[in-house]
């Protein structure tokens, strides 16, 4: 089968990529940057970006699978070109924003498949990698705020496997992690992950906001990862088996993440 895979260089899509890869399938990645990352199995690179799909629609041609993120700059004339293309199945990855690409696609005859994933594992590097590493403390302003988070990994497996088999046209899967976890119980994994304490600091609700903004946020991305963490929505804790149903295995859990990246924080 043939695939083109947005985002191959991110969190999903890079593993998404290895495992299409090991199957001998073929392959084809869009990356802003195509001298960034190599990758082995039969994968051609084109240069392109979500913001502008003209510049790379004559891509689709012969690709039975495509995997989509959706994002706030996406071009949605992407869904038109896939369907001139025919493209058999678009599998999407969304961030839980009703983005016009998403409406696009749902206006459209194209089979799709949606997914939405709760928080990643992965994002604990952007708030702790650092502090862990050269302090050994990780800061938090709320730390028993419930969350079901999800490894990357088990994400790329579902996208794996509703690319790779019918039966998933037209439906929307929700995924989570195997447990619920809280940033106390997270910084606990990693401790025992690394071999040394790491000091659990609470912070203030104006401490966090002013070290997201150093980190890149947004005013509208602190006010939600502060609410959300605050007073977090049932969805974002209630584990669902949707992972084990999907790939045949339990969700990875946040002890296993932790070890796998225990390197990352020393």
């Amino acid at each position: 089968m043939n695939f083109l895979i947005t985002g191959a260089t991110g969190t999903v899509g890079n593993i998404l990529v290895n495992n299409l890869s090991q199957k001998q399938e073929n392959i084809v990645v869009l990356m802003r940057n195509p001298n960034k990352m190599a990758f082995s199995g039969n994968v051609t690179k084109v240069q392109g970006d979500l913001s502008n799909a003209f510049a790379w629609k004559d891509s689709l041609k012969e690709i039975d699978g495509l995997f989509l993120l959706l994002t706030p700059d996406g071009d949605p004339a992407i869904i038109q070109y896939a369907a001139e293309a025919n493209v058999k199945h678009i599998v999407a990855l969304s961030d839980g924003t009703r983005y016009p690409t998403e409406e696009a696609l749902y206006q459209s005859k194209l089979n799709w498949t949606m997914l939405f994933p709760v928080e990643f594992m992965k994002n604990t590097l952007i708030f702790w990698q650092e502090s862990i590493r050269t302090q050994h403390i990780a800061r938090t302003p709320f730390p028993d705020a419930k969350g079901a988070l999800i490894h990357e990994a088990d994400i790329a497996e579902v996208a794996e496997v509703v690319l790779c088999n019918a039966g998933h046209e037209k439906k929307s899967y929700y995924l989570t992690g195997a447990e619920i976890s809280t940033p106390r119980l997270r910084i606990q994994s990693i401790a025992e992950a690394i071999h040394r304490p790491v000091q659990m600091v609470i912070q203030t609700e104006e401490e966090a906001r002013a070290e997201y903004a150093g980190l890149g946020f947004s005013d509208a991305l602190i006010d939600y990862a502060i609410e959300s963490n605050k007073h977090p929505e049932p969805y974002m804790y209630t584990v669902l088996p949707t992972v084990l149903e999907l790939t045949g295995h339990p969700a990875r859990s946040f002890e296993q993440w932790a070890r796998e990246h225990a390197t990352d924080f020393i």
